[in-house]
């Protein structure tokens, strides 16, 4: 019991003395970001689309230095248009009317409108709208957001 006990005050005292010193935590000490963003914009390659190889979930991008850069996702990121085109998705929303903002460029267009009510295309392009004329125990919700 005694050897146990004495192996283990050494082994204590050593871990002070030999150990790895851990100091409270602060960060990373490099930055990894480049300094200047816009000049590594401008000296860096500069990458276009190649559209002829898009599909549904990937878009694929060539450099000016000969380098391939593929977007691929488990979603799709591409969408085919009322021409057949495939374009790429956009969920941003933009001002329509003053009273509505849209999604427009997605298979699905969605709209939002100030009352706070939102309509969702469907496959056969005839939206339909959710959140109008709510009640809670029979009293009508009247919301307006402003924009």
């Amino acid at each position: 019991m005694k050897k146990i006990f004495f192996t283990a005050i050494i082994l204590l005292g050593s871990k002070a003395a030999f150990g790895q010193q851990n100091l409270q935590f602060k960060g990373l000490s490099a930055n990894l970001a480049p300094t200047n963003e816009t000049e590594l914009i401008k000296n860096g390659p500069n990458w276009i689309e190649t559209i002829s190889e898009r599909t549904l979930y990937t878009s694929t991008f060539l450099s000016d230095d000969g380098q391939i850069k593929i977007i691929q996702s488990k979603r799709p990121i591409n969408y085919y248009n009322t021409e057949n085109v495939l374009v790429p998705i956009n969920s941003k929303l933009s001002q329509l009317t003053n009273n509505t903002w849209a999604a427009l460029d997605q298979p699905s267009p969605t709209y939002l409108h100030n009352d706070g009510s939102f309509s969702v295309t469907s496959s056969n392009q005839q939206p339909f709208t959710l959140g109008k004329n709510c009640k809670i125990n029979n009293q009508s919700i009247k919301s307006i957001f402003e924009f």
